[in-house]
This record gives structure tokens, C-alpha cells and sequence, in this order.
């Protein structure tokens, strides 16, 4: 049954020029403003593609121009797009969490579950592999010698992992599209720790260090810091629930916790602004859209500098005050830009 139309759009934001293995690159073909939500993505990827070929498109031949945008960029580039895909194979096995929906860095907050002390992706994975390699060398058993076995006995639990990492090498990595195969890798994981106790109690101390040797090396892998977390974005869309449920102290909060990760981030600025006017913190609403001109009229942004100007004349500020002063509506943002506008979930501004 077909649910989507966006497939190729997917596979482009998976293979473009400018593709860094996960959702949040935006490609070169649209303004960062244009992308944040599955509806901004589907509308804007049609009305560029109809630009382009200058007709109106179904969402079926939409879906298959930026297929082809995607195949194109993947001819122009080979040695690009194997680093691209070997890049997704480390993030897939890698202990950071892509998101794009909710981050789980920030869920332990409402769940005491996710708080605790358990082995995370990055030791799960690891010990899986371990296991995976120690089944797939198994001899088969007395009673199943006549069938190939593991291949026959544990085919779905293989087959789960690899269509997984399939789908991740041929579009992007995201951590809840990874997540449907954790029972199966703790099945891996559990084969190599009870693999391992056998080889301990057998004092067998070969193959103690050979697993010993092959699971450091794998931890070592999966705790590169290669997966981009953006968690200033993460930070901003959990403060927009809390001010959208009237927890404005809450909100606040956040919205300062995402300028401490990235200072420039116009959308947070102004969300932190518009939050103190309504809690009537004028002079720190004031300072917050004065930063928020001088930050977007340095970025180009003109829609973004208008409305900052629009809100300190609603609030009888004068045209006075630059970036020193308002620094104080970012509560020790700092000064760099340390990300910028970032890839979010539903209703997030890149600017």
C-alpha cells in the first residue's frame, strides 16, 4: 500500500551536494526557511520542480524529478557519495541519536525509564555485531544438521538489522528509523555475552581476547562524535510546547537553553523576546528584538530584521541600542555563532 509521495525527495535530501548523511542539511535548492515541516518540504519541493520543468506536476511526478536530482547527484560525485554512504553506516551504528521529531536527550525529562542507568545504542550495537559474527560462525547443531543453519533459524533477525541499515544507506539516518531493530540486536548482544561467559567458565583465553579485542574496537567506533545533535533546535521546539500550553517560566527556560547552544539562532531570539513581552519583562523584550535586528540585518534577513522593528515600535522602543545591550535577552547565549539556524520538527524557523 503507498502512503507517501515524497520518496524522492527523501532519497535527494539523502544524496544532495551538500547531504551530511542525516535529515537536518538543507539542500543548496532551497532557503533554510522554506524546510522545516513535512508540509513546508512537500510544497516547496513541488513549486521548485514545477519551476524547473515550467508545467504543473502530480505528486507522483514530483516525487520522481528529485529521484532523478538525487540519481544526477550521485553520478556527478562517486567518491563524494561512497564517503556520503560510509558516513551513514558509522551513524547508523553510532551511539549518538540523530532525531528529528523529539530528542531523547531532552525526553529523559518526562520519562524516569529513559533515566535510567541502562546500556544505550552505543553499547547495545557493539555487542550485537559481536554476536552476529559468533551465530553466523556457529556450526549448526546435532538436531539441525540437515538445514542451514543459522541462515534458516535466524534469517529474520539478520534480515531486520540489514534492512534497516539498507534503508538508512539509501536515504539518511535517523535514530527512530534505526529503533525497530533494537530487539533483534539485543538478541545479538545477549548471544555474545553468554558466548563470552562460556569461553570464561571454559577458560579459553583466546577467545575471551578475541571478543574482548573485536567489542573495545567497536566501542571505539560507535563513541566517535560524528553525529550532529542540534539540540539548540531540540530546545526550541520543547519551549514552543511549554508556551503554547501557557508555562511561559518553562519556556523561557528553554528558549535561553537553545541561544546557549546556538546564539544566532533568529527564531529562537524572537521566541524568547515575544515570551518575555508576555510576561511583562519590557526592558529584556526590548533588548531581545534589538538583538534579533542586529543579528538578521548581519544574516541578510530582511523579513526577520522588519519584524523586529515592527515590535520595539509596538512596544514605543526607539531605534537606539545594538548587540551589547541586547545580549541580556539571551541569559549567557554568548556571542559566537556556534550552529546557526538548525534542521527541526514541525514549525521550526531555520533562520
Amino acid at each position: 500500500m503507498l502512503v507517501t509521495a515524497t520518496g524522492g525527495m527523501n532519497l535527494y535530501v539523502g544524496h544532495h551536494a551538500r547531504a551530511d548523511g542525516t535529515f537536518f542539511t538543507v539542500p543548496s535548492d532551497f532557503a533554510a526557511s522554506e524546510f522545516d515541516s513535512p508540509e513546508e518540504q512537500r510544497d516547496t519541493s513541488r513549486r521548485v520542480a514545477e519551476e524547473r520543468t515550467g508545467r504543473a506536476l502530480s505528486a507522483g511526478e514530483v516525487s520522481s524529478y528529485w529521484r532523478g536530482e538525487a540519481l544526477r547527484a550521485i553520478a556527478a560525485g562517486p567518491a563524494r557519495w561512497l564517503r556520503l554512504e560510509l558516513r551513514k553506516l558509522a551513524l547508523f551504528a553510532n551511539a549518538g541519536e540523530v532525531w528529528n521529531d523529539r530528542a531523547p536527550q531532552l525526553e529523559r525529562e518526562f520519562s524516569w525509564v529513559m533515566r535510567l542507568p541502562l546500556p544505550g545504542f552505543g553499547v547495545v550495537a557493539p555487542l550485537a555485531f559481536v554476536g552476529m559474527a559468533l551465530c553466523a560462525r556457529r556450526a549448526p547443531p546435532p538436531w539441525r544438521a540437515a538445514s542451514p543453519w543459522p541462515r534458516r533459524a535466524l534469517w529474520p533477525l539478520y534480515a531486520s538489522v540489514l534492512v534497516a541499515l539498507a534503508t538508512a544507506l539509501a536515504f539518511f539516518v535517523l535514530a527512530r528509523y534505526r529503533f525497530p531493530v533494537v530487539p533483534a540486536l539485543l538478541l545479538f548482544a545477549a548471544a555474545a555475552l553468554v558466548d563470552t561467559a562460556d569461553a570464561l567458565r571454559a577458560r579459553h583465553v583466546r577467545r575471551v581476547a578475541a571478543r574482548a579485542l573485536a567489542l573495545a574496537a567497536l566501542l571505539v567506533v560507535a563513541h566517535l562524535p560524528i553525529a550532529p545533535s542540534h539540540l539548540h533546535v531540540a530546545h526550541f521546539n520543547l519551549a514552543n510546547r511549554y508556551r503554547a500550553r501557557g508555562d511561559l517560566e518553562r519556556a523561557v527556560a528553554h528558549y535561553e537553553a537553545a541561544l546557549r547552544i546556538a546564539a544566532r539562532h533568529l527564531a529562537s531570539i524572537d521566541a524568547l523576546a515575544r515570551t518575555l513581552e508576555e510576561l511583562g519583562r519590557r526592558d529584556r523584550a526590548i533588548a531581545g528584538f534589538r538583538y534579533l535586528r542586529d543579528v538578521a540585518r548581519e544574516r541578510g534577513a530582511a523579513a526577520w530584521e522588519a519584524h523586529a522593528n515592527e515590535r520595539l515600535r509596538a512596544l514605543g522602543a526607539d531605534a537606539a541600542g545594538g548587540v551589547d545591550r541586547a545580549t541580556e535577552a539571551a541569559s549567557g547565549a554568548g556571542d559566537a555563532d556556534r550552529g546557526g539556524s538548525g534542521r527541526g520538527a514541525r514549525g521550526v524557523s531555520r533562520e
